[in-house]
């Protein structure tokens, strides 16, 4: 357990590492004049030239490597929710690049997110299974992907007929679960490529897998493009981990300790961490949209 602990956490680490860089690109980016596909090339070609954009995308695929290891050594429902420390990690970051101290608030958030997390994974006990439910058993995984995919069409299909706000929250949802179920399929990927790279190869899983992350991607950008930050980031941020526990639960069989004490204080610890990984969420997302409107306001004053 503690090695995937360590994994989740230097993953966790790398994944926010690229957050402050990928935002502080941005906001140091030359703004781009003219429309259409010469302004999308326009920043195609800032954002490669870019060494921070660029850090931050090898930072990404360092992240990424990482939490496939721990994926595949720990369960879901200890890896997926550590991964909110990257708040955390942001934090500390952006405070040191920006030399300036966190806010009170932000203190106690951070303290509350990680102590909510300790409690969770202490009063859970979350074992990783063996064998062959390390695969995920065939019923409730088809179960899961049939109610994501309801989900998903459900929430992009309300979500064109509200409000920029609720848009946003709504494809939010949306973005959670596949990122949810996207894990998921990392995991089961890593059981089949024991048995050999051509296994994995000839399984549905891993094209799935690379079908949810494209879709994942894509809902993201429509999440953000929707509305606020405000609206989306927090909702993906502490939905993720939840739907990450049921699938751990429903398809890999991932036990939580269920005396009456132990319900309590995983409870308490649940609510603590989301709770948490929200409210932070709303001022990262305020710091990150005051970042991406700056430099338009500033080309407004100068026309």
């Amino acid at each position: 357990m503690t090695h995937v602990i360590l994994l989740s956490v230097a993953a966790t680490l790398v994944f926010a590492m690229s957050s402050v860089l990928k935002h502080r690109s941005a906001g140091t980016m030359p703004v781009i004049e003219g429309s259409g596909a010469a302004r999308i090339g326009g920043y195609v070609r800032a954002m490669v030239t870019h060494p921070m954009w660029l850090g931050g995308l090898l930072c990404d695929a360092g992240a990424i490597v990482l939490q496939v290891l721990a994926l595949s050594q720990g369960a879901i429902s200890v890896v997926q929710p550590m991964l909110t420390l990257a708040l955390v990690f942001s934090l500390v970051f952006n405070a040191w690049l920006l030399k300036q101290r966190p806010s009170g608030r932000e203190i106690l958030l951070a303290l509350a997110l990680v102590a909510g997390l300790v409690l969770f994974l202490w009063a859970s006990g979350a074992v990783a299974p063996r064998g062959a439910e390390a695969k995920g058993a065939r019923g409730p995984a088809i179960w899961v992907g049939v109610t994501t995919t309801v989900l998903v069409v459900a929430c992009v299909t309300v979500a064109r007929r509200v409000g920029p706000r609720r848009k946003a929250a709504l494809l939010g949802t949306a973005v959670a679960a596949v990122y949810a179920c996207t894990a998921a399929l990392i995991k089961t990927c890593t059981r089949i490529v024991d048995h050999g790279v051509p296994d994995l190869l000839m399984s549905w899983q891993l094209y799935t897998l690379i079908l949810a992350g494209a879709l994942g991607l894509i809902l993201n950008q429509m999440a953000f493009q929707a509305g606020p930050l405000v609206s989306s980031l927090p909702v993906i941020a502490s939905l993720d981990p939840l739907f990450s526990l049921v699938i751990g639960r429903a398809v890999y069989n991932e036990r939580l300790h269920a005396q009456p004490k132990d319900l309590l204080l995983e409870g308490i610890g649940l609510a603590m961490l989301l709770a948490s990984v929200f409210a932070l969420s709303i001022i990262s997302a305020r710091h990150q949209q005051d970042e991406i409107e700056g430099p338009a306001a500033q080309e407004k004053s100068l026309a």
